[in-house]
C-alpha cells in the first residue's frame, strides 16, 4: 500500500489497516479538498459479484457440499474456500478431486446449478452495497459488475438485491473466452464503460480476481468476508472489512487510480 507522496488529494491519507477506519471528519475534509481541486480521476468502478456485492459464497459452498454428497462423497466448506474466484469447471473438478470422485464435469455442474438456483431467494446483498452504488452513481462514476457465474444468475441477483438500476456494464462467465486470472472480464467491462485502466478501480474478494484486475491494468481494493480470511491480498491497494463507510471507500478507490 502506498504512503503519502506529493500533493495529490488522494495521497493526503494513506490507506489504513483493517480495524483503524478514518473518522467521518477526515473523510469529509478529504472530499472537500478533492472538490476544490477538480473532479475525481475515477470514472468507473468494477465490482465482482459473489462475495462483494452479494453474500453468496457461503450459499455456493453449501451447494457444492450438497452435490458432492449426492455422488457419495464428502467435502467441507473450507475446501470450497480454496477455490474462490476460479471458473465453474475448475471448481467442479477440484471439489471432486478432494472428495475422491471421478464424474463428468458437465454432470456435476448441472446438479450444482439446479441446487444453487433453489438458494438464490435466500442470498442477501452485502450490507451497504446499495448505498455505496447510489453514492458512486450520484457522483457520476460508472459501475460495472463481473462474475464467474452465468448471466442468468448475475441478472437475477442484481435484480433481487436491488442493485440493477446502478449497473451500466455486466460481464458473466458466458461473455469471456478466458476466466480469471486472465484479464478478459475486466477488459470487457472497461470497453463497455468506455474508460481506461487508469480511470477505473476494481473491488474484489479473491486473489484470483485481484490478479485478473491487475493484469487488466487496474488498481484493486479487496473486501473481506467469512470465507476469504486466509487470503493475504498482497497485490491489492487496500483491504477493507465492508461498505459501511462509502466516503472512505471512495477515497481508496480514487487512490487506486493514482498508483497505476
Amino acid at each position: 500500500m502506498d504512503s503519502f507522496r506529493g500533493n495529490s488529494p488522494s495521497r493526503l491519507f494513506s490507506p489504513q489497516p483493517i480495524g483503524n477506519p478514518w473518522s467521518a471528519g477526515q473523510c469529509s475534509t478529504m472530499l472537500r479538498i478533492v472538490g476544490r481541486r477538480g473532479s475525481l480521476k475515477l470514472r468507473g468502478v468494477a465490482f465482482d459479484l459473489d462475495g462483494v456485492l452479494v453474500d453468496s459464497e457461503i450459499h455456493k459452498a453449501a451447494s457444492h457440499v450438497g452435490v458432492i454428497s449426492t455422488f457419495g462423497g464428502r467435502i467441507a466448506v473450507d475446501d470450497y474456500a480454496t477455490v474462490l474466484g476460479e471458473s465453474a469447471p475448475y471448481v467442479a473438478s477440484r471439489m471432486m478431486e478432494i472428495a475422491g470422485l471421478n464424474r463428468p464435469v458437465d454432470e456435476y455442474l448441472a446438479r450444482f446449478e439446479g441446487d444453487y438456483a433453489k438458494r438464490l431467494n435466500a442470498i442477501p446483498g452485502r450490507d451497504g452495497a446499495v448505498n455505496l452504488l447510489a453514492v458512486l452513481a450520484a457522483r457520476g462514476v460508472k459501475i460495472g459488475v463481473v462474475t464467474s457465474s452465468t448471466r442468468p444468475v448475475l441478472d437475477d441477483l442484481l435484480r433481487r438485491c436491488e442493485l440493477a438500476r446502478y449497473v451500466s456494464a455486466r460481464v458473466a462467465a458466458d461473455d469471456v473466452g478466458h476466466p480469471k486470472p486472465a484479464p478478459d472480464c475486466y477488459l470487457n467491462v472497461m470497453e463497455q464503460l468506455q474508460v481506461g485502466a487508469a480511470e477505473i478501480a476494481v473491488v474484489e474478494d479473491t486473489e484470483v480476481g485481484v490478479s485478473a484486475a491487475k493484469a487488466a491494468g487496474a488498481g484493486v481494493v479487496a473486501v473481506r468476508h467469512r470465507l476469504n480470511h486466509n487470503m493475504k491480498f498482497e497485490d491489492a491497494y487496500a483491504v477493507v472489512e465492508g461498505f459501511e463507510s462509502p466516503e472512505r471507500l471512495l477515497i481508496l478507490l480514487e487512490g487506486c487510480t493514482t498508483t497505476i
